[in-house]
């Protein structure tokens, strides 16, 4: 969510108040196409980006070990794959 945020106010693009990763992408997207292919990623992860941050305000179940590994290992491939394929922000 956070390095989403990032490249977008590095390119002075305007997002709304959210913690939504997948709506971050799609925007980011439009500027470099690239972030398509993290957009599955980006709906699996944006749940984490929220639903623990703020107790008591929503009543959920906490992910199952299953579900924390593979978000866990999908965000490590993104960080990986965006920090060898792109380098630093254009």
């Amino acid at each position: 969510e956070k390095a989403v945020k990032a490249f977008l106010i590095w390119h002075d693009q305007l997002f709304p108040k959210t913690h939504e990763i997948e709506s971050l992408v799609e925007q980011a997207s439009t500027l470099d196409p690239r972030f398509e292919e993290i957009l599955d990623a980006a709906e699996l992860l944006s749940p984490y980006a929220w639903q623990f941050r703020y107790p008591g305000d929503v009543e959920i179940d906490a992910p199952s070990r299953n579900e924390l590994d593979e978000a866990l290992q999908q965000k490590s491939r993104d960080r990986r794959r965006g920090s060898r394929e792109n380098g630093p922000p254009p």
